[in-house]
């Protein structure tokens, strides 16, 4: 008997924990629990007392701990979001799985490549799951790109190109307020969490070719083999702009750029160009529209027409970026009620990358990918 089936027998509902109340959890995790009817939102965990009192009374939850650990004794969790700066997911992470919890964790998954292994094998030996906090993965689009690629609509694939900017200098930088009015979240970063490398472990390639990485391999399945990149600093202590030339297996070639450089109040961009023996498929994610170009003609999938509403609206992008989904799943997960849509074995297949790119930049050479 699972984890799960022992949750559905006792209660019929998941007892969460979230270790980590900043910007993003408040933003995502903290109102996605406290309004799910299949969840019992148990507990919060952060080294800052502050934080905790103001999370305590906007969600109303029951019980605040500075210690995680202490929370796993005293809790009777199932499960835990991790929602803490990169270079903590690693030691969090373990703890939570040694409590035989499962574990929704923010991106990058973690840091080191050892250390994604070791939790991914503790999780399956205690039959645990790790779900990796990348919210396009429950994207209808990215859905529908995946169904394409695996129904060969056009054919095997050959090459594949993908461009992500996003606006994020002033992160780096170490000055988030500067992004206050335009996102809009309720909390804003620490200004070391993302311009600090001991922390962030990198910029760009961390922060941000973790989503697109992440999102290409979920759509084509395809596992990244050797790498050559790219990456300057500009004036900051970590990367801003990447460009990655990528084989693949199956012989398929790609790009993986990325820039941190749009400017405050600009559209941000992602884009993939997918590449077969018999058509290509276009994928604009921040627009919502993908489409299919082979032998029978074009396909288009427009998320507009979906949700009935115009690009940039609340609706639109509740669907194009789901920022509520990898908490949910994690609650169903553990009720039996669904699958892993995030699984950490894609998240360790990104670290793997990107530990191979910064080699790569680093030493000037194609690197091979373990």
């Amino acid at each position: 008997m699972t984890k799960g089936d022992v949750a559905i027998l006792r209660k019929g509902k998941a007892n969460i924990g979230v270790i980590g109340v900043g910007w993003w959890s408040s933003q995502a995790h903290l109102p996605a629990l406290s309004s799910n009817e299949n969840a019992n939102f148990l507990a919060i965990s952060d080294l800052d007392s502050e934080k905790l009192i103001k999370a305590k009374e906007k969600f109303g939850i029951p019980n605040t701990y500075t210690s995680h650990t202490e929370m796993f004794e005293k809790e009777d969790l199932d499960g835990v979001v991790i929602a803490v700066p990169h270079k903590y997911h690693y030691g969090i992470a373990l703890d939570a799985l040694n409590h035989n919890l499962h574990v929704m964790i923010e991106k990058p998954m973690v840091l080191e490549v050892h250390h994604g292994e070791e939790l991914l094998s503790i999780a399956k030996e205690n039959k645990l799951e790790i779900i990796v906090g990348y919210p396009w993965h429950y994207n209808k689009q990215v859905e529908q790109v995946r169904h394409w690629i695996s129904n060969k609509e056009i054919g095997d694939l050959m090459f594949i190109d993908c461009i992500f900017a996003s606006i994020v200098w002033e992160l780096y930088r170490g000055n988030p307020e500067a992004y206050k009015e335009t996102f809009g979240f309720p909390v804003m970063p620490e200004s070391s969490t993302y311009s600090d490398p001991a922390i962030a472990g990198g910029g760009q390639a961390q922060t941000q070719i973790t989503h697109s990485a992440a999102m290409l391999i979920k759509m084509t399945g395809l596992t990244p083999i050797s790498v050559f990149s790219i990456m300057k600093n500009f004036d900051l202590e970590v990367d801003l702009t990447n460009a990655l030339v990528v084989n693949f297996e199956n012989d398929v070639i790609g790009t993986i750029a990325s820039t941190g450089s749009v400017l405050n109040g600009q559209e941000e961009i992602l884009e993939y160009k997918i590449f077969g023996e018999k058509g290509h498929i276009l994928f604009d994610v921040i627009k919502g529209v993908a489409s299919l170009h082979n032998s029978a003609g074009v396909v288009e999938n427009k998320l507009e027409q979906e949700v009935g509403t115009k690009v940039g609206s609340q609706d639109f992008w509740a669907l194009s970026y789901p920022e509520h989904a990898t908490s949910e799943n994690l609650v169903n997960v553990i009720l039996n009620k669904d699958e892993n849509k995030s699984p950490g074995t894609i998240g360790l297949e990104v670290v793997k990358l990107l530990d191979a790119a910064y080699s790569s930049s680093k030493e000037g050479k194609l690197i091979k990918i373990n």
